[in-house]
């Protein structure tokens, strides 16, 4: 979504920096990683793009600590806390089946406990439940992102979502309160309120 969205932004000469806010992903489509999405962002917005050098999961506790207190990467972490908005996307459980840049990065008994856990959706990479709280699971704990916690102290996070299948983690994320817009499409919409009622 994010990347097909990038192709419609004029560009702004307003000095923006943009954060990546997730460890990367596998992923067979170069323009939608977290890296080009971040590249484009600024250069769009003529601003300064900062990388996390890490993958979206890492499984070991003492490997995971050990880079994530890297010299870049903890500076990056650190100012992604303090980001005044957030431009993301949202995941759904299905899409791990689905998507190329899940395979080979979740563990089956890790998607199994997010299926037991009533997974509904994705922001960041990390899941949340149908009443939009984030699941405390493997997954989560290990994941290399902002956690939706983190996202509630962010004053504007922005949600660019379809196709109409994405209503129900839609809902859930507004029902959460770590969302404060969502750019989607009529059908989609319709379905969010239709959810909320």
């Amino acid at each position: 979504s994010l990347s097909m969205m990038l192709r419609f932004l004029q560009p702004l000469d307003i000095g923006a920096d943009v954060v990546q806010l997730m460890g990367s992903v596998p992923c067979k489509t170069p323009n939608s990683t977290p890296q080009a999405i971040v590249t484009s962002l600024a250069e769009t917005f003529r601003g300064h793009a900062d990388f996390l050098n890490l993958p979206l999961y890492i499984e070991d506790d003492y490997v995971r600590n050990i880079m994530c207190g890297d010299s870049n990467n903890s500076v990056i972490l650190k100012k992604a806390i303090f980001c005044d908005k957030v431009l993301a996307s949202l995941g759904t459980l299905e899409q791990v089946k689905e998507r190329d840049y899940w395979h080979g990065c979740m563990p089956v008994d890790v998607y199994d406990e997010l299926v037991k856990n009533g997974a509904c959706g994705s922001i960041l990479g990390r899941f949340f439940d149908s009443e939009g709280r984030e699941l405390d699971c493997r997954w989560n704990e290990k994941s290399i992102s902002l956690s939706i916690r983190q996202l509630q102290n962010i004053p504007d996070v922005m949600i660019v979502a379809s196709p109409s299948s994405k209503a129900p983690a839609l809902a859930a994320a507004l029902k959460g309160g770590f969302v404060n817009t969502v750019i989607t499409d009529g059908t989609t919409a319709t379905k969010i309120l239709n959810e909320a009622s």
